[in-house]
Parts: structure tokens; sequence; C-alpha cells
């Protein structure tokens, strides 16, 4: 396999590479600059929206495969916008018109689920988003799927669920709580600042989701959509419980008015039995483990990354 990783230096997109590179197969990688990455991958440093530089791209790599990790998840409404939708579909665009025909592979998310009329969510219940991210998701999944209609470009898509390892970013809340769990460790305050502890959510780690995304690349069908998930709700409160038993201080637990959203969904979670079915991929690593590597690899960080909120 000749991968290409949009986003190869995000949270996901790092575990692919290293993932990938572990089963031996040769890795590139586009970015927009700025963190190593994990895995061996020559690396494109430049916009998905600029034609040229994706054409340039297709023509150095020669990829059988596209792996599109990259995305935005909070910040700026335009932004997201910008890169989840109009930026892909530039992308896809010039993939379409490249004379490699990659098999492209689109990774969604759950938020485009929105409010579950049912549980657990399968892949071919309707979409209704309740968050910009989660309409920004479906949309890039309407681009994709018309892309594919259009011109028979292998396209398969995945929605991810609550992505959750070691290395996560802080913008999301497992890897807040450690952040915050490991600085009460280094000598500041002894608590953890949370909002809504009650919201259940479907939790799968990085790593598994790295390899499904392997699999379904492989095996899985075009034009298809496939739900990577655990197939098992569990409360933020019981996420908060794991890291706090693996915290060496003891650590007080206070509510934050400013850490509540919104817009959220109360209980959300999946069914893996499609993916599984083509592929035979289920979930392999435990939450508890998901947490505790998560916890280590805040430890191994500098002071630097714990000086801002």
């Amino acid at each position: 396999m000749r991968a290409l990783i949009t986003g190869i230096t995000g949270f996901l997109g790092s575990h692919l590479a290293e993932a990938l590179t572990s089963a031996g197969a040769e890795i590139s990688g586009i970015t927009r600059g700025g963190r190593p990455v994990r895995g061996h991958a020559r690396i494109y440093t430049g916009a998905l929206a600029d034609a040229a530089f994706v054409r340039d791209t297709l023509r150095a790599v020669k990829p059988t495969h596209v792996f599109h990790c990259a995305g935005a998840t909070n910040g700026d409404k335009a932004a997201m916008y910008e890169i989840n939708v109009a930026a892909t579909a530039a992308l896809f665009e010039t993939i379409e018109a490249s004379p490699e025909q990659p098999v492209v592979v689109v990774v969604g998310s759950s938020a485009a689920y929105g409010e579950p009329a049912h549980l657990p969510l399968r892949e071919d219940d309707p979409l209704h988003p309740i968050t910009d991210y989660g309409r920004s998701k479906a949309k890039q999944e309407e681009i994709a799927l018309a892309v594919y209609r259009r011109s028979g470009l292998p396209m398969i898509r995945t929605r991810m669920f609550n992505l959750v390892g070691p290395w996560q970013p802080d913008s999301l809340v497992t890897s807040d709580f450690a952040k915050q769990i490991v600085r009460a460790e280094r000598g500041g305050d002894r608590v953890v600042r949370v909002g809504n502890l009650a919201s259940r959510r479907d939790y799968v780690d990085v790593r598994d989701a790295a390899l499904a995304l392997m699999r379904v690349a492989e095996e899985g069908v075009s034009g298809e959509v496939y739900n990577v998930c655990s197939g098992h709700p569990s409360a933020i409160s019981e996420v908060l419980d794991v890291l706090l038993r693996y915290a060496a201080v003891a650590i007080q637990v206070e509510h934050a008015a400013a850490r509540y959203r919104a817009a959220d969904v109360d209980e959300q979670y999946g069914t893996f039995e499609r993916l599984r079915a083509a592929t035979g991929w289920s979930p392999r690593i435990s939450l508890e483990r998901s947490l505790a590597d998560l916890l280590d690899s805040w430890r191994s960080r500098s002071e630097g990354d714990f000086q801002t909120e």
C-alpha cells in the first residue's frame, strides 16, 4: 500500500501513520505544518484547497489509498466549514480529476447523527446533526457520496465515535481531565474542573480506530459507510472516575458553568456490526487502558504544554 494521509500530524492521522509503518506500508502525508509525525513518512506541507499543490503531491506519491483525516473539530465556525467542507470538496475534485484514482477513505464523525431516535445507532439511520461540527461532517459525507456517484472514484466513508488514547488534544474532554490531573500531580491546584458529567458516549481507542481505517481501506465496499465504535456507552463521570483512580495525588472535582455546552446529546452509542462483517474488525483496547495511556502521555510532556487552559 502507498498511503497518503491528510492531517498526518493530527491525533488520528499520527496514530494511523504509526500503524501503517508497522504494517510495512509506504507512507506520505499532507500537513499545514507544525508537529512531528510518528512513523516513517514523507511530508508535504500545503493546503488541501490548493489544487496545484494536491496535483503535484499525487503525482509524486502515486498513492493507492488516500486517508482523509484532516479536519477542524472546534473553534471559529467559518474556519470549521472552510476546512471540513470547502477544502474537502476541493481535495476530492482534484483527486477525481487525477490519473491516480486511489481509494479514498473519509474520516467522518458520529456527530453527524445528532440526537438519536433510537440506540444503538446504525449506518442507515438519518443524520440530524445539532452542532456546527456535526453539520460540517454530514456535509463532508454528502460531498464524498456525490463524487463517488458522479465519477465512480472509490470512496469509503467512516463515522468515528469518541476517540480516546495517548496524545489526544486537550480540546476534548477526556484529555482535558487528564491534563488537569497531571498538572495537579506536578504541584498545581488539586482540583479537576468539569462540566456535564451525565452524558453517555461511545469511546473507542484511537489505535483501534487506526486499524479499522486500514482494514476498511483494503476490505470495505466503495460507496458504503461504516461506524467505528465500541458498541458500549460510558458516562463522562465514569471516565473521570477511572482517571482519578490512576492519579498519583488526591484530587477534588469542581463543577464550572463555563464548561457546560449549550448543544449536547444525552446518550449516543453505535454498532460496528457492518464493519465487523466486512473486515473482521472489533475493538481490542479497553477504555481503562486507553485512559491510563492518555494519562501517561500527559506525564511525558514538557511544562510548556501546561501553560494554557
